[in-house]
Order: structure tokens, then sequence, then C-alpha cells
């Protein structure tokens, strides 16, 4: 109340004929007042109480500090600084608060150059301390030299010295709070350095050049996980406590991100089906893969279907968009396994790219002494980048397993490789450039890798089975195969149980279909493949639960094989029931 009747009474303005001041100084001390809450209402408050108790204060001047203090976008502000360029009032102004700096004076605000190296040059250039506002160590970014303006026209205008500086200390960068060093870093008016050390993390360094958006955000800092700055799960090292998640669901954490989405829907006025389904995940960098993919996985159980990793190019803040994989977000997955794909898999120390149905051998990678893509070891990923891009030029997914272990810095780096070297991913999505780009849709799971049913528990039945005739000749008899499978129907049934990542991948009502085929490095022998409706990853283990207690004489394929070389299958219907 005391503020507001400070701020009402700001409205008598004095004339200020001859050797008056340009300010009402009692005024002056109420607008002090509301500049120094920090709040965001406060100063715009105090901004339009500035402009009555100083009716002559230069309009361009008053409109770029209220639009500069409010959360107008970056786009905004950067239009206003340029029309105010053309004010006469205005320019007169800059040249007498920065008399040395006529020349490059179209410079100083061009947030295109380096941060830190841009301020240092203003505050020398513009010899800015010479107005006692700063101490030597304070912090000073090129924003401040609009307060800087409203100190020189305030003290030429004959208001005294203490008073100006009442109204200019609290705009200054020098005691912004946490807040507000937090909103300059993200538009780009400030190095965030000072922000990471509040945060209490690191994000990775990244060659990325797209600029994070907004959204509902995840922090994940070493000791604590927040959704939205709220705290949420406390973390030791980056990882929770094991009782935390279970089969990597957190029921609470699932409940806290649905809500957080409704009104993110609200926000936006769109509905859940026309919502861009992005989160916000700013980590430390040496985050362990285990805690991102955990929460990740529960934030598509609220509806969330892609992710914006936020990663720092020098002093500004970027995004690496990846994807969860599609058996994340849903039960039934076609297979694709005749399609060619850059499957990579990240390890603490090391990774590994191939690609699949390849007969290369993969592409290994030494991460334990990378701290960025400079790194030797990332020459032969490099190549294999290119030799990609040449021979198929339109890939541009690339499937990511990430160990729990392996720190968040090792995906971005391999994430940066796999882009291009010459990659600008934002000029790339305005329609210029997109030829130098690789592989820049990722597609992110954990290893083992999490599927859409993972947390489901229940009993299974396998049904009497059938045997189909093929074209091809040869492969054994339908009564050998139904022998086979009456001896090994228990044990088949007992292997999945006793592997929840293949159980857990079976649909309620499912089918194993083993295929017998003509081997074309063994004429007499065949080949033998197991398939479920379901896509699945590990064959290998598949194959074991099935083939060894049908006890078949043919060799595992990890291949689907030709339609035309598939001598007989069998056709085993499979019931998952709930407890």
């Amino acid at each position: 109340m005391a503020l507001e009747l400070r701020l009402a009474l700001a409205t008598i303005v004095l004339a200020a004929p001859g050797c008056m001041p340009v300010c009402d100084e009692a005024g002056l001390s109420g607008v002090a007042e509301a500049l120094q809450s920090h709040a965001l209402e406060d100063q715009q408050r105090g901004l339009e109480a500035l402009a009555r108790v100083c009716p002559s204060l230069p309009t361009a001047l008053h409109r770029s500090l209220t639009v500069d203090f409010s959360e107008a976008p970056l786009e905004l502000k950067t239009q206003v600084m340029v029309s105010d360029r053309i004010d006469s009032a205005w320019n007169e102004l800059l040249e007498r608060t920065c008399p040395r700096g006529r020349e490059p004076i179209h410079e100083l605000f061009d947030v295109q150059v380096d941060a830190i190296e841009r301020d240092r040059f203003v505050r020398a250039r513009c010899e800015l301390d010479r107005y006692g506002l700063l101490a030597p160590g304070d912090r000073f970014v090129s924003r401040d030299l609009l307060p800087m303006m409203l100190y020189e026209w305030l003290v030429s205008g004959r208001v005294e010295p203490d008073a100006a500086a009442g109204v200019v200390r609290p705009l200054l960068s020098a005691q912004a709070t946490p807040a507000e060093l937090e909103t300059m870093c993200r538009q780009r008016e400030l190095a965030c350095a000072d922000v990471f050390e509040h945060w209490r993390l690191h994000p990775p360094a990244s060659t990325i050049d797209v600029p994070p958006q907004t959204g509902v955000e995840l922090r994940i800092a070493p000791r604590q996980l927040w959704i939205d700055r709220s705290p949420m799960i406390p973390l030791i090292d980056g990882r929770p406590d094991p009782a935390v998640f279970s089969f990597h669901l957190s029921p609470p954490l699932v409940a806290t991100l649905h809500g957080r989405a409704e009104l993110e829907h609200m926000r936006l006025r769109v509905s859940p089906d026309d919502w861009n389904a992005k989160a916000i995940v700013l980590a430390d960098r040496d985050t362990p893969f285990a805690t991102l993919g955990d929460v990740m996985f529960n934030a598509t159980k609220a509806g969330f279907t892609s992710f914006e990793l936020v990663v720092h190019q020098g002093y500004r803040l970027r995004a690496l968009t990846v994807r969860p994989e599609v058996t994340w977000l849903q039960h039934r997955v076609h297979p694709h396994a005749l399609e060619r794909e850059v499957v990579v898999r990240i390890h603490r120390d090391s990774a590994e790219a191939s690609i699949s149905h390849g007969a290369s051998e993969p592409t290994v990678v030494a991460l334990s002494k990378c701290n960025d893509t400079r790194c030797p070891g990332f020459a032969e990923l490099r190549s294999l980048v290119s030799e990609i891009q040449r021979v198929m030029p339109h890939m541009q997914i690339a499937h990511i397993q990430v160990d729990g272990d392996a720190p968040l810095h090792n995906l971005v780096m391999v994430a940066d490789v796999l882009r291009g070297d010459g990659c600008s991913l934002e000029a790339a999505m305005s329609g210029a450039g997109f030829e130098d780009c690789a592989m820049f849709d990722l597609r992110i799971d954990t290893w083992p890798p999490i599927h859409y049913a993972i947390g489901r528990t229940g009993s299974l039945t396998l049904s009497e089975a059938t045997v189909r005739t093929q074209d091809a000749p040869g492969g054994p008899s339908k009564r050998a195969l139904l022998a086979a499978y009456a001896s090994a129907r228990d044990g088949i049934t007992r292997c999945l149980v006793e592997h929840p990542e293949l159980l857990r991948r079976l649909d309620d009502e499912d089918v194993l279909t083993v295929s017998f085929a003509r081997s074309s490095d063994e004429p007499k022998r065949s080949t033998a493949r197991v398939d479920v409706q379901v896509d699945h990853d590990d064959w290998s283990q598949l194959h074991r639960c099935v083939l060894e207690p049908l006890k078949i004489d043919a060799k595992p394929e990890p291949m689907r094989p030709r339609d035309e070389d598939v001598q007989v299958e069998l056709v085993i219907p499979v019931r998952f029931s709930p407890p």
C-alpha cells in the first residue's frame, strides 16, 4: 500500500523552468522503491511512473526501457531497438553516454557477436565506469547501456546524482536477481556462466545452433529433479533412490506431468490432439542416462512425444531435439527389419555406430578422454557419417541406444557428429543448407531397451500350435514340428516368463511364428527365425527361449527370410492375462 501511495503522489509533477530538475525528485523516490522490488509488475509500474514524474523523458528511451524490462520476446525487443536507432533524441543521448563509440555505435547491440567480448568492448569503449554506478568487479552486460543512458539524461537534467542512482541501479545486471539473470541468459543478453551456478548444473556443450523454446521444463541437477522449478525427486549424484522407479515408472511423477501437460494445453489454447507435445529437459552434463531415460519415459506416459535437451554453445543456450523410440509410445510396432538403419550404442567410455544389415564392422569411438567433438576419437565416426551421406543422402534418422551409466554429454557429442560438421540446422529448417545436414532426427532408447508395456504383470498361456506349409521344399515335417512343440511347450512358457523384457513385449493376444527357410550357404539345412506380432530388439534371446526347447536342427537367423524361401511355419497362439 505504501508503494502504491508513493507512486500515486509521483503524478504531482513540478514544472521545470530555468534551473529546475527535469523530474520531481520526490516522485523519483517512489519510482526507485518500485524498481528495487525486482518484481516484473512493480518494475513496469515504476517505469510508467517514471514517465509521469519526468515529463520530458525521451519517448524512445522510455519505450526501450519498458520493453526491455518485460516478458516481451527477444524479437520484439530487437524490433524496438532497431526503430529507436532512427530517433534523433535517442541517438543524441546514446552518443553522450558513449562518446567514443560513434564509429561502431550500430554494433553495440548486435546479439550475433560473442556476448562476453561485446560486453567488455561496450564497457571500455563507452567509459561507463565514469558514472560510479559499477565497482570494477561488478557484472556488466550490453543491456546495461540503456539504464546508463537514463542516468546520463537524469544527471544532465539537474537531478541529484544520488537520486538518479537510486532509480538506475536496480535496472543494472549487477543487481539482478537469479530469475532475472536466467531470463537474460535465455534471451541471449547475458553470458550464462553465472546462471549455471544458480541452477547448480552445467548443461553439455554442443555445436547445434537452434535456440531453445518454452514449455514444461524437466530440470535434472545432481541433487534434485525439478518439474517447472518445483522440487520433485531428490537425487544423489544424479540418481534417485532405487525405490522411486519400478520398471522405469513412478506413478507420482506421471501424475505431476499429466497436470503440467493439461496446464500447457490451456496456456496454448490447443487441444491435446493438436499440441506439439515437447518437454524441455535442462540437465547437468554428467547426468547418468538411466535417470534421463526414466524421466523421459514417464513423460511419454503423460503425453509428451519429444524432448528438447538444453545445451549451450559458448554463452548461448541451444536446444537439441530428440524423440523416444516408437516402442515407448505404442505397444504394437510394425516390423521394419528389412530397412537399413543407422544404429548407435553409447557406453560410458565408448560408442559403436553401424548400419543395420550391413556387412562392415561397427565403427568404435573412444570417449573416455573426450570433452567435445574435436576429440581425435571421432575421426572414424565422421568418416562413417560422410559415407552414409554419400550412399544414403536422404538418411536423416539415427537410432541411439544409451547405457544407463553413460553421461548425457556423451549423447550430445555423438549427436553433434551425426548431424554433420557443416550443418546449420536453424538455416536448414528455413530451407537453406539442408544438404549439409546428415542425421538430425534422433530416436533415443536406453539399453536394455524400454517398452511401452514394460510395467505390465500377468500370466502367459501358450495354446495349441498349427503348422503352415509354404512353397519352398524341405524343412521339418508337420508331424515332427507338432511333436517337438508338445514336448517344448512348458519349457518355452517358462523361459518367456523368466525374461520380463520379452514377456512385456507380447500383446494380450499374440502369435509366436517360427519360420523355417532354406539356407543360402548350407543347402541341406534350414534356418529358423522366431517372430511375434510386436517387433522386438533382442531376437537372440527370443530364439533361445523358443528354438532350444524345440530341439529342431536349424540355424538361428536374425533376418526375416524372403517369402519364397520359407518352407514351413509353426504358429503358436499366445495369451497374456493381467493378474
